[in-house]
């Protein structure tokens, strides 16, 4: 019964090590911009899957594809992020700076 109790509780601190990295990327970026947007979030995924891959000793082709992941990733759960706040009333500059060009809006 306790068998996986050991290599549960190896891999929970790994995986929890390297989401406290993209957390902690994320926010170094967003207080380096001084701004709350998606790029933020796609900037801290690749960082980490790029310190990822060359922790693990990837090859350039299982490099590329781990980063193409970490960019998808980053792009979904960054634009999910700002879907949110925006329909919390936040202000995203780059939806008005948008709706400026297109709408003809100041």
């Amino acid at each position: 019964m306790f068998e996986g109790l050991k290599p549960g509780f190896k891999l929970g601190a790994r995986l929890s090590t390297w989401a406290a990295c993209f957390l902690y990327v994320e926010e170094a970026v967003d207080d380096a911009r001084n701004k709350r947007d998606f790029l933020s979030t796609v900037v801290a995924s690749l960082t980490v899957s790029g310190v990822f891959s060359v922790k693990n000793g990837f090859n350039m082709t299982t490099a590329a594809r781990t980063a193409r992941s970490g960019l998808y990733t980053g792009l979904i759960f960054g634009l999910l992020q700002d879907a949110t706040a925006l329909a919390r009333g936040r202000r995203l500059s780059y939806v008005e700076f948008l709706k400026s060009k297109v709408g003809g809006e100041k």
